[in-house]
């Protein structure tokens, strides 16, 4: 049974910050619409380029939710002093009954809270998730090519390179490769 705003790991970040990881509740619409269009407008390195309205963030956690409930996705969100800071989540592959040991990874961090371990604590409690909650065997996650450190953190944690898929992203007006890594757990 899924329960919301559930605390799921607490520590302190390199540069001294206390971080909690936990389940997301309704209450952090807010926050979670405020990220997601501070990552918009920076231009990241993630598939969202334009910024999204409070219904589309709505219907995304709604939807999460209730993938939550079915167990087949674990969404984290991570604050700092009551503030979401980045959000990670794992989402189980039921297209098909043969991958449904296959999960798929996303994670994103606000540009502040970078470079302080909170992104490698982010991808230890998912991959534990993704064991633990939904059985998974097999993660995966695609990361854009030029994402030198999040390469090597992902290589640091297990990952292996599947695969490059040439151009496939359209980047600051340039077609950069889609790598594709895979961790067995």
């Amino acid at each position: 049974m899924l329960q919301t705003g559930k605390i799921i790991k607490e520590f302190t970040s390199k540069s001294g910050k206390q971080i909690t990881i936990r389940y997301p509740r309704w209450e952090d619409l807010d926050g979670m619409l405020k990220n997601i269009n501070a990552l918009a407008r920076e231009n990241t390195f993630i598939a969202v380029s334009e910024e999204k309205t409070k219904e589309e963030e709505m219907d995304f956690l709604c939807d999460t939710l209730k993938k939550m409930e079915k167990n087949d996705e674990v969404f984290l969100v991570v604050e700092s002093e009551g503030k979401l800071v980045g959000s990670t989540g794992v989402t189980r592959e039921t297209a098909h009954a043969r991958s449904r040991h296959v999960g798929d990874i996303g994670i994103v961090v606000l540009k502040e809270f970078r470079g302080d371990g909170i992104g490698q604590e982010m991808l230890l409690t998912i991959l534990e998730q993704a064991k633990n909650v939904l059985n998974l065997t097999l993660v995966q996650l695609t990361v854009f090519g030029v994402n030198d450190v999040a390469k090597s953190l992902y290589s640091k944690l297990g990952f292996i390179h599947a695969g490059t898929i040439p151009g496939a992203l359209l980047y600051k007006e340039q077609f950069i490769d889609h790598d594709m890594m895979y961790k067995k757990l």
